[in-house]
């Protein structure tokens, strides 16, 4: 990693970026047109997804999700903000301070994840507390955090920056069924979006 990249990085996003906390989802972004610091962010830190957010205007944004990865970086720019300082702080304490509202106390495992997936159109919450051993809390901000919303999915709509995001975030993680399924489209509409965003799959040897 470059000497002086935090000093720069955090200078950027002061001027570029974002730090959201909402229930189930905690996301750091920076949005730029220019898709070169965006690639360099991401080959600096070695994570995150680089996606298109408006066609007209070709603006683009580097994203992190995951809340490990994102508190992970949000360590390391702290010291170097100038002029955000505050509002980051007043965000981390709010995440200490109500851990259950952004995520369940026991960590999901990738098969638990897949059960939900496969049985919330199925099952009511409290059912699928008792089929997981969970709490209802923590099935209710899992869906949210996956977008599993218990309302009929509207086939042929438009492709949301949230949507966009959402694949880019998941894709290596779910096949395109799955993400189908959650944003309301078919596996050929997410395949075709995977190729437009270059979201590109490594081949299972």
């Amino acid at each position: 990693m470059d000497g002086d990249f935090w000093s720069w990085f955090a200078g950027f996003w002061e001027g570029e970026g974002s730090f959201y906390v909402a229930l189930g989802r905690t996301e750091l972004k920076v949005s730029q047109k220019n898709e070169v610091p965006l690639q360099y962010i991401k080959a600096q830190l070695g994570l995150g997804s680089i996606y298109q957010t408006d066609r007209k205007t070709g603006g683009k944004a580097w994203q992190v999700g995951r809340r490990p990865e994102v508190l992970r970086v949000i360590a390391k720019m702290l010291p170097h903000l100038r002029f955000r300082k505050n509002e980051v702080i007043k965000k981390l304490n709010f995440l200490k301070a109500n851990p259950l509202k952004i995520s369940s106390q026991r960590r999901w495992k990738q098969s638990e994840i897949q059960q939900l997936i496969k049985t919330w159109t199925e099952k009511s919450d409290k059912e699928l507390t008792k089929k997981l051993n969970r709490t209802p809390q923590g099935i209710i901000h899992k869906r949210l955090q996956l977008r599993l919303l218990r309302q009929k999915p509207i086939i042929g709509q438009k492709w949301s920056n949230k949507d966009v995001g959402f694949l880019s975030e998941e894709y290596l993680y779910m096949n395109d069924q799955e993400i189908g399924k959650i944003l309301g489209r078919t596996p050929k509409s997410i395949v075709w979006k995977r190729w437009k965003l270059n979201l590109k799959r490594r081949p299972s040897r």
